[in-house]
């Protein structure tokens, strides 16, 4: 090892910078200390918000999945009343079918029954009176139908009758 021996004078200025270089040095020091400090609260700070961001999050995930049950149960519910509607609606339409079905019968086997055109005639007007009052029955039944069922209905029933009289009228 090499050792050089300076003048004093030298050494004087020297040991000034070495004191100012050992002072820097401690700042240095102190400042790395305060970023490390600094690091540390922010890596921290972050880890919370984190936290919380993920706890509310959860919570809104949480309220997302409650408000999911709750909407598909009242669809559910919705569901299951129109099915019993719609089954209450079925079973009035198939009771309305099988009373007109009756009437239509009763109707032509009069047709049948009267081959004299005159007492038809003569039994005419009650016919028309029953089909009348068997159709409003039917009708008034069936208040939840829509217009335009009620009219084919109307319509297939006259159309049947209609088809009936005439055979019946045409016979010799």
């Amino acid at each position: 090892m090499l050792v050089v021996i300076l003048p004093t004078a030298h050494q004087g200025e020297l040991n000034s910078s070495l004191g100012k270089l050992l002072g820097k040095s401690r700042r240095f020091e102190k400042v790395t200390r305060i970023f490390e400090h600094a690091s540390q609260h922010n890596q921290s700070h972050a880890q919370q918000t984190e936290r919380q961001i993920k706890e509310e999050f959860e919570k809104l995930h949480q309220f997302l999945r409650e408000e999911e049950e709750a909407r598909l149960a009242r669809l559910r519910e919705e569901e299951e009343e129109r099915n019993r509607v719609m089954k209450e609606k079925r079973e009035r339409v198939g009771k309305e079918m099988k009373l007109l079905a009756k009437t239509i019968r009763e109707i032509e086997e009069e047709m049948k029954e009267d081959r004299d055109d005159i007492t038809f005639l003569q039994n005419y007007q009650e016919t028309v009176k029953r089909y009348a009052l068997s159709l409003s029955l039917s009708l008034s039944l069936s208040l939840s139908l829509s217009p335009l069922c009620l009219s084919l209905l109307s319509l297939s029933l006259c159309l049947s009758l209609s088809v009936s009289l005439s055979l019946c009228l045409s016979l010799p």
